[in-house]
C-alpha cells in the first residue's frame, strides 16, 4: 500500500484510464492553467480506496475533478450510491464533468441554484467568484413549485411587483451584500415554476457551469447528497460544482494530505 502527499491548493483528478476520467482531466488542466492551479492526478486500485482517497485528498484540495461515469475503478465507485458519498463527504468543492463535454457559449454563464435554507453564503461566494474570473454572467435560480392544476415550465426574472410565493424576496436576501462586494458580475435572478430539479437541468443547458450546494448530513450521521443535488450531477449538461454546505464540514489545519492505497500519476 503507498501513501502520496497531495499539495495543498491543488485540483485532484480521479482518473482510471475511462474517457470519462479523461474528459475529468482535460476539464480539471484547463481549470489549472486558467487560475494558476497545479493538477494533481490521483489514481486507486480499486472503488473503495479510490473513494477513501479522493476524500482524504480532499481535506487540503482545491477541489476534487470526476467523470460522471465509466468502466473503472474511479468510475465504478461513483456510481449510484457511492457517487452520492463523494460528493457528501468531501471536504472541498467536488467538480462532476459528465460526457460529452457540451462546448459552451463564450459568454455562457454560471448558474447557481437558490433556496430557502441557510447555511448558503459559501455556495453563492463560489458561484460569484467563478462568474468573476471568467467574466460572465451568473444566474441565480430560485424554483417556485405551482399548484397542481397551474401551468409549469416558465420562467421569468425575478421581480417584486409579481412575488405571490416570495421568490424574489428569497433571491434578494439570498444575495444581498455579494452583489455589492462583485459588482462587476451581472446578476440575473430568475424564478422559475417548475420543480428545483427541472429548474437547475434546464438552465444548465446554456451553463458553462452549475454550482448547488448540499446540507447532506442524515439525522443519526454520516452525509448524503439531497435528490435535487443527486439528480443535477447525473443529468446536468454542463459541469457541475456540489459544496458542502457549514453543517458537517471540517476544515483541515495540515498543509498536506497523507492519502493511502493511492498513487499520483
Amino acid at each position: 500500500m503507498q501513501t502520496h502527499e497531495v499539495p495543498r491548493g491543488s485540483l485532484v483528478v480521479g482518473v482510471d484510464g475511462s474517457p470519462e476520467s479523461d474528459a475529468a482531466v482535460r476539464w480539471a488542466t484547463f481549470e489549472g492553467e486558467r487560475r494558476g492551479l497545479a493538477v494533481h492526478l490521483l489514481r486507486a486500485p480499486d472503488h473503495g480506496k479510490a473513494i477513501r482517497s479522493l476524500i482524504s485528498a480532499s481535506a487540503v484540495a482545491e477541489a476534487v475533478v470526476i467523470g460522471c461515469s465509466g468502466a473503472g475503478a474511479i468510475q465504478r465507485a461513483l456510481m449510484g450510491s457511492v457517487e452520492v458519498q463523494l460528493a457528501a463527504d468531501a471536504h472541498c468543492p467536488v467538480v462532476v464533468v459528465r460526457t460529452p463535454v457540451q462546448q459552451a457559449a463564450p459568454n455562457a454563464p454560471v448558474v447557481v441554484g437558490v433556496d430557502e435554507g441557510e447555511g448558503l453564503t459559501g455556495v453563492l461566494e463560489y458561484a460569484f467568484r467563478e462568474a468573476s474570473s471568467r467574466g460572465v454572467p451568473l444566474v441565480a435560480v430560485h424554483a417556485v413549485d405551482r399548484e397542481p392544476d397551474a401551468p409549469t415550465g416558465g420562467q421569468e426574472e425575478a421581480n417584486a411587483d409579481d412575488d405571490p410565493a416570495g421568490a424574489y424576496t428569497i433571491l434578494e436576501q439570498a444575495l444581498a451584500g455579494l452583489v455589492e462586494m462583485y459588482s462587476e458580475v451581472e446578476v440575473r435572478p430568475l424564478t422559475v415554476s417548475t420543480s428545483a430539479v427541472e429548474a437547475l437541468i434546464g438552465q444548465s443547458e446554456n451553463a458553462c457551469l452549475l454550482v448547488i450546494g448540499t446540507r447532506g448530513r442524515r439525522p443519526r450521521g454520516g452525509f448524503l447528497l439531497g435528490p435535487v443535488s443527486s439528480a443535477a450531477v447525473r443529468h446536468a449538461s454542463c459541469p457541475v460544482v456540489v459544496i458542502r454546505t457549514p453543517q458537517g464540514r471540517t476544515d483541515a489545519t495540515s498543509g498536506e494530505a497523507t492519502v493511502a492505497g493511492a498513487r499520483a500519476i
